[in-house]
């Protein structure tokens, strides 16, 4: 379970960090990719919202604190299948992979 979320953040990151379009959209990518922002910081907000409340969980485990982690987690998986469309096609099922198996995982969080 924790393989599958660290995998996710992993290459969101990688893939955020490392990939970014042009203002001309050259890629041939459709999707939000081509207004020249990296694709991390089209998920930034989410990202900020699942280390604040993985931080606050793992201070104080509380139940109302994992919901709000698991929701977190949510948000940000919802985030990166927005980009989905960005990624490119040699790497979009393994992409869909992660996302797939974070999803079906976030019941686990905090077990």
């Amino acid at each position: 379970m924790k393989n599958s979320m660290k995998l996710l953040l992993i290459v969101g990151l990688i893939w955020g960090v490392s990939s970014s379009c042009s203002k001309d959209d050259d890629s041939g990518l459709s999707g939000n990719c081509g207004n020249g922002d990296a694709w991390f910081e089209l998920v930034t907000d989410e990202s900020n919202q699942l280390t604040e409340a993985s931080t606050k969980y793992s201070m104080d485990p509380t139940q109302e604190n994992c919901e709000d982690l698991k929701g977190a987690y949510r948000l940000y998986i919802n985030a990166l299948k927005e980009i989905s469309k960005c990624v490119p096609g040699f790497s979009r099922s393994a992409y869909q992979q992660s996302l797939t198996s974070a999803e079906m995982e976030i019941e686990q969080v905090c077990q």
